[in-house]
């Protein structure tokens, strides 16, 4: 049986990284450990099968958004996303809520990645001035020149 691979999504041009971190940080999942599906099993959870007819691998989101740091199953044949669901099919949860601590770490991460971006444009702002002034003053500096070379010929 060949693997699925589901390549990661690549971030959109134009929309600042905060708005795009969907896309921009892929869906990177990782496994809790070898073994984490045992460890289900002991725990009482049943371990669904996929599709293809493999196993489902708890997993955990790294996704920042209101499913992060929740656990789910997913076949483990995938690399990267879940295979796409089917019908009315849902992603099979192990936690109904986000913890407190998951929710920090997404509000952190969005209001660092919205400074990032306003400091990125302020430092963008800056170097168009900085041409801007040293256009200018080439300009002055060759009409200057002109002007010198105009006075030397005329006398």
């Amino acid at each position: 049986m060949r693997p699925h691979r589901a390549e990661p999504p690549y971030p959109r041009d134009g929309a600042p990284p905060y708005l795009q971190h969907h896309v921009i940080l892929r869906i990177t999942l990782h496994s809790l450990e070898q073994g984490q599906s045992n460890r289900a099993q002991a725990q009482g959870i049943q371990v669904p099968m996929c599709f293809c007819g493999s196993l489902c691998k708890m997993m955990e989101s790294q996704v920042l958004g209101d499913d992060f740091g929740m656990r789910f199953f997913m076949c483990e044949n995938y690399e990267y996303d879940p295979p796409k669901r089917y019908g009315k099919e849902r992603p099979k949860w192990l936690d109904t809520e986000q913890s407190q601590e998951a929710k920090e770490q997404v509000e952190w991460q969005a209001r660092w990645a919205a400074e990032r971006w306003q400091r990125m444009l302020h430092e963008e702002k800056m170097e168009e001035k900085g041409k801007k002034d040293r256009e200018e003053i080439r300009k002055r500096i060759e009409e200057a020149e002109r002007q010198e070379a105009k006075e030397r010929y005329e006398t």
